[in-house]
């Protein structure tokens, strides 16, 4: 196992392929170790009201405001069980955080 791990969070937008309504929903990157894979918040934001350097929205309305403060809980979140994988000595991927993060924890089963 590394004893080093590369590991980010980012969000991002994904468009339908109609782009009829120029909403986008918005999916929490994960990467370690250079693989990704994104988990969907399941919320939606206009384009127009998203700002992609600092993969966040803006804007002061309040829904923009709860949209925010929910990818800061899902960001605190993965980082949490990224965290605890690593005390627990656990394997370190993509796959093992994501499962962490969605309550699936594939490496008890996995032992």
């Amino acid at each position: 196992m590394k004893s080093k791990n590369t590991f980010g969070i980012q969000f991002v937008l994904r468009l339908p392929k109609n782009k009829k309504d120029e909403m986008a929903v918005v999916y929490a990157r994960i990467t370690v170790n250079g693989r990704r894979a994104e988990i969907s918040l399941k919320s939606k934001v206009s384009i127009n009201n998203w700002d992609e350097a600092k993969g966040r929205a803006k804007g002061k309305r309040e829904e923009i405001i709860k949209l925010n403060s929910h990818m800061e809980q899902v960001r605190s979140l993965i980082f949490d069980g990224y965290q605890e994988l690593i005390q627990r000595n656990k394997s370190v991927s993509v796959d093992a955080v994501k499962a962490k993060y969605l309550g699936e924890d594939i490496e008890e089963t996995m032992a």
